[in-house]
């Protein structure tokens, strides 16, 4: 099967799987913002769950059949070519709903036991600067100087791309 040159960059934020994402998020409490979910960009249908109080995760990924079952849905055969999910009219949407809300958690969702993990150091970054160039504010290890000023990286890589 031959790939897209966008199909073969790493996914990042914008993938179909977004909505999982948010629901594992909602279910568990755990969030990209607080840094127990371990963000990796790799673009797979999965998340890696931490306890910060005892440096243990578990792993969480959608089961391939399920997920093959979503796709030759109808909700997801108009959202391929990029059509919202809130634009998809409720009758398109809702079997979809359905069929997941009705699957047994483990037809779904494959979590796996719980392993060491170590953290990145998650202290809170208070002490920010402002951008000399965009004068919006920035976390203080983030920033950069160019001739004697601060700027944030996007100025930066403004600069560097002149």
């Amino acid at each position: 099967m031959e790939m897209t040159k966008e199909e073969m960059l790493d996914l990042g934020d914008a993938h179909c799987a977004g909505c999982f994402g948010d629901g594992v998020q909602v279910a568990t409490g755990c969030t990209v913002g607080k840094g127990n979910i371990k963000k990796t960009h790799y673009g797979k249908i999965a998340m890696t769950l931490i306890s910060s109080k005892d440096n243990k995760a578990v792993r969480s990924y959608v089961v391939p059949a399920s997920f093959v079952k979503m796709e030759q849905s109808p909700f997801m055969q108009q959202r391929k070519p990029g059509v919202p999910a809130s634009q998809a009219s409720c009758d398109i949407s809702q079997p979809s709903i359905d069929m997941v809300m009705s699957m047994p958690d483990s037809a779904f969702i494959e979590v796996t036991d719980v392993f060491d993990y170590e953290l990145d150091s998650l202290v809170v970054q208070f002490k920010r600067v402002k951008c000399s160039k965009c004068q919006e504010m920035v976390i203080g290890k983030y920033a950069n100087i160019l001739d004697e000023e601060i700027v944030c990286r996007p100025c930066m890589e403004e600069v560097h791309k002149l």
